[in-house]
């Protein structure tokens, strides 16, 4: 499952199981000289703490930090966070539980 190879490669997280898909998203982008769109799949996972250590995924020279959020940190954060509608996914989900029924897709581009 990509989920797993994914949080494996970029968190050295071994996922047991996955949570419940809260949210979709289809982004455009360009990246140096190359046009790319990518679909991303959102799974809320709940976990106890742990250090994230990143294998070897290509993403690792981009990320600047890390960080665990509590749900009012997260609430009243006046920082950017991506995916934008990350914060209003994660609060939905904690106050009505899963998305019922197919879920929107956010479509992005530049």
């Amino acid at each position: 499952m990509t989920l797993r190879r994914e949080l494996m490669e970029e968190l050295g997280f071994a996922l047991p199981a996955p949570g419940p898909l809260v949210w979709r998203r289809r982004v455009t982008m360009t990246l140096g000289q190359r046009r790319w769109r990518q679909s991303e799949d959102y799974f809320l996972i709940e976990t106890a703490a742990f250090r994230p250590a990143v294998q070897a995924a290509p993403e690792a020279g981009r990320i600047r930090e890390f960080r665990w959020w509590r749900l009012p940190e997260l609430r009243h954060s006046a920082e950017r966070i991506a995916p934008t509608a990350l914060r209003r996914i994660v609060l939905d989900y904690r106050e009505n539980g899963p998305p019922a029924g197919p879920l929107p897709v956010e479509i992005v581009g530049d």
